[in-house]
Formats: C-alpha cells, structure tokens, sequence
C-alpha cells in the first residue's frame, strides 16, 4: 500500500513539476514574443514618425519656395499683362515716352525674374522633373502669348 501511495504522490508530484517547468518556459517564450513583438512595433511607428514628421517639413519648405518664387513672378506678369492690356485698348506709346521706357521696364523685369528663377530656385525643394516642367510650361506658355500678341 505504501508502495502504492508512494508511486501516486511521486507521478503527480512528477506531473506537477513537470507542469509547472513547461509553464514557466512557455510564459518565458510568450514574454520574450511580446517583448519581440513590442520592440517590433515600436521600431516600425518611430520610422513612421520620422518619415510623416519629413514629409511635412518638405512640404512646408515647398510651400515656402514656391510662395518666394510665385508671388515675385506673378507680380511681375500682372505689371506686364496690365502694361499690354494698356497698349491694346489705347493704341500706340508714342504719345508719352514714359509708357515706352515703363513698358521695357515690365518686359525685362519678367524676363529677369523667370532667369533668376530657373537658375536660383532651390532644387532640393523643387523636383527638376515634375515642378520644374509645370513652372517651366507657364513661363513658356507667357512667352508665347508676348511673342504672338506683338
């Protein structure tokens, strides 16, 4: 009967230590997936943090370019535009000098800020590709438009 009580208590004391090792190393494993897990997903936010956080920041120094850029070349072709519109609804310039010289004025002031631009614009910020060949094509598309209108 001992014997018995003896193989009883020691196969389920076995079982529980057995039981309570494979406890311990799957709560180890399942600790060190979260913990790999964890680490994993905190990697993959941090990366995402840094790539919106330069995204905006490119963003913001494009808005900032084109606003230098724009607001000077648009200025420069609404004087023309008007100093044209002038030409065309009174004729001529030889009735005063000063619309003659002013107009000159207009022209090489566009010209020389569309030269500025295309040579100091900040490429970095500017895609030479896709930006370029759009700001390009409106200038283009003025210089035709003051070639045709002669």
């Amino acid at each position: 009967m001992n014997q018995i009580i003896n193989d009883i208590l020691s196969s389920s004391i076995a079982l529980g230590i057995i039981a309570f090792i494979c406890k311990m190393i799957l709560k180890h494993m399942d600790k060190r997936g979260l913990e790999t897990y964890k680490n994993k997903l905190k990697i993959e936010s941090d990366l995402l943090a840094k790539r919106i956080d330069f995204e905006f920041s490119q963003k913001k120094e494009r808005e900032i370019e084109l606003g230098r850029w724009g607001l000077t070349l648009l200025s420069s072709v609404n004087g023309l535009i008007g100093r044209l519109k002038y030409i065309k609804d009174n004729g001529s310039l030889t009735e005063d000098p000063y619309y003659e010289v002013s107009t000159r004025y207009y022209v090489c002031q566009f010209l020389c800020w569309a030269q500025l631009f295309r040579k100091e614009r900040n490429t970095v910020v500017i895609s030479p590709v896709n930006d370029e060949i759009l700001i390009g094509e409106l200038l283009k598309n003025i210089s035709i438009v003051l070639r045709n209108n002669n």
